[in-house]
């Protein structure tokens, strides 16, 4: 893991499942990653033994991705899944086609 410091005080906390994008600098002892595995324990390593990222900026991201359709755009989205399935249906039967002329004439093993 690593341990990242935030020096901006003037934002809000962060909150357990915000996802962060970091703009930082990258800060390790060598000496103590080199034997980490000696010095640390399998679950609580001490802090010096912590790698750091000394924030320059950051941001928030948004977590929706556009994955989950918004209401508003619920309709939109419908219309081009219909779109998308319908031309999937016609690629299907070209590769069917294909394979069976392919496979000589063998429509069980090319499905």
């Amino acid at each position: 893991g690593y341990m990242a410091k935030v020096y901006d005080t003037t934002s809000s906390p962060f909150k357990v499942c915000d996802l962060v994008e970091f703009v930082a600098i990258f800060a390790a002892n060598p000496a103590l990653m080199a034997f980490k595995n000696e010095i640390c324990g399998r679950f609580n390593p001490p802090a010096s033994a912590v790698p750091r990222l000394h924030v320059i900026s950051f941001r928030r991201i948004q977590r929706d991705w556009g994955l989950i359709p918004r209401p508003q755009m619920r309709q939109s989205y419908q219309h081009k899944l219909h779109q998308l399935q319908a031309r999937l249906k016609d690629v299907r039967k070209s590769l069917l086609d294909h394979m069976t002329k392919v496979l000589g004439g063998d429509k069980i093993v090319a499905e």
